[in-house]
Order: C-alpha cells, then structure tokens, then sequence
C-alpha cells in the first residue's frame, strides 16, 4: 500500500520507491523518508496506524510505531531481522512464537521490553481504548518492508 507522500513525492519530486521506502534524489532532501520538497512529515500512515523511520543503518533500524486503539498489524514473521519492541505508551499485546500454532500473548506497559526473535510470528495490538506507541530496534541482515511474511490481516493485505 503505497501512501499520498510516496505517490506525490515520487511523481513530483524523483524519487525512487522501493520495498515501500521512498529515497529522495532532489537537492534539497537529506536523507530517504524525508524530502523538504513536499509536506511529508516522515510518518508512514498503515490503516492501523503509523510509523516514523527515526534510524535507517546498514546494520540496524529505529521505527517510533504508534497503533490506533483496537488496532493490530498483521500477524507476521521476518526471515532477516529480529525486533526488540519497547512500549512507552498505551497497553500493548504482543503475540509471538515459533509457530502459528505456539503463539502466546503477553502485554506491555510503558517501559516494558520484549524481543521478537528471527522467523518468530508475532504481532503487536493497541489493547483497550487508547493508542499504544513503541519504540522499535531491527537487527539483522536486511530491514525492507518486503521481509514479512503474512498469515493473517485485518486490511486484506498479503
């Protein structure tokens, strides 16, 4: 699902759209995810939500994620990464295991930490009638949004 900025700024602005990051050729731009030819904030807006590329390394990755209340995102697994998640704020539920079959949830509070280990399924829901926002950190070999493997979504996505 591409969204407006990455339809605009690439139609407008040159720049390249790849595994849904959007890395900005123009002169004026700094670095990918932001381009100071447009409006784009940097926030990446996801039908449960949003998220904000705060770090993009070779060796590792920050999002700022944030859920609307009742919301979850697909649930998921990664074949190059693993995640460590950190909720600062909302009650989060998190779902993980090795198999679809072995998930098991938990929840975070504000400060909690939790690791999602490489190919474990898991998932992550704002619980209850707040959004939830957490902090998280990839680590691997390859951090593109084409290393999720789907097996199951609310917004029909594959």
């Amino acid at each position: 699902m591409k969204d407006v900025h990455t339809e605009h700024c690439c139609i407008f602005h040159g720049c390249k759209y790849s595994d849904d990051n959007c890395t900005v050729t123009t002169k004026t731009a700094s670095q990918s995810h932001r381009c100071e030819d447009c409006e784009y904030d940097g926030i990446d807006i996801r039908p449960w939500g949003s998220y904000q590329v705060l770090v993009d390394a070779s060796d590792h990755k920050v999002k700022t994620i944030t859920i609307k209340a009742g919301q979850r995102i697909s649930l998921q697994r990664h074949k190059h990464r693993k995640e460590t998640w950190t909720c600062v704020s909302g009650l989060l539920r998190v779902t993980i295991g090795r198999t679809v079959k072995d998930i098991q949830g938990t929840f975070a509070t504000p400060g909690f930490t939790i690791d999602i280990p490489q190919g474990h399924i898991h998932r992550a829901e704002a619980y209850g009638s707040e959004d939830c926002t957490f902090i998280e950190v990839q680590t691997g070999t390859y951090f593109g949004e084409d290393d999720i493997e789907r097996f199951e979504d609310d917004y029909g996505r594959s």
